[in-house]
């Protein structure tokens, strides 16, 4: 308990421990208030950090500070992005709409969402390595609650058309995805002030490392 009751009033002297015995039970409990407060303080300090990150992320994104959710990373981002949406929306279907050459972490989460029950249409890129929003349209239906298509393929390097396609997306009530983890930092986003991109896609992830 000795580390406890440093810097406490009446208990500074050479040897805070002995101070301590001398009052009793009275300076232990508050060694352990004290205790208490300096974490509280640190984590305000956090707190204010963090918020202050989410704002500047919102704004520049035109988006709300409370639709920013941290992560420790982006295979963490797309698992709640897609298994979050899946499940949530579940009673209404139980389809997802995705490309075949997403990142690992969006096709791991629908493989874990088959086992469960869903349905997945996996559709393959053109010759040019796109997904077209017609394949999209395609491959809807009236039991769809996911579409997921990456902003940029981290192998051949295409960018995909995501401001056509969310906005088909939203016309269908479908919420769609995009995996920018690829694009933050290399691509130039629209999304200063995102009426093409953030607007028609309601989930995104992204991530600093990239960037």
């Amino acid at each position: 308990m000795r580390s406890d009751v440093y810097g406490l009033p009446g208990l500074c002297g050479n040897n805070p421990a002995r101070s301590a015995r001398g009052t009793g039970d009275a300076a232990l409990r508050a060694g352990v208030v004290r205790q208490s407060r300096q974490p509280a303080r640190s984590g305000r300090l956090a707190r204010a950090g963090i918020d202050d990150a989410r704002d500047r992320i919102a704004d520049h994104l035109n988006a709300q500070a409370s639709e920013i959710v941290f992560t420790s990373g982006g295979t963490e981002a797309d698992n709640l992005a897609i298994k979050g949406a899946a499940r949530a929306l579940s009673a209404r279907g139980k389809h997802l709409v995705v490309t075949a050459i997403e990142h690992q972490a969006v096709l791991a989460s629908c493989r874990a969402l088959e086992a469960e029950g869903f349905r997945v249409t996996y559709l393959s890129p053109n010759h040019d390595g796109l997904i077209t929003p017609d394949q999209v349209a395609a491959a809807i239906t009236p039991e769809t609650v996911l579409v997921s298509c990456m902003y940029a393929n981290n192998e051949m390097g295409a960018i995909q058309p995501i401001a056509d396609i969310g906005l088909l997306c939203r016309g269908r009530h479908v919420v769609f995805h995009t995996d920018a983890i690829q694009a933050a930092g290399s691509c130039r986003w629209t999304c200063g002030r995102c009426t093409s991109i953030c607007s028609p896609c309601p989930r995104i992830s992204f991530t600093d490392r990239r960037a």
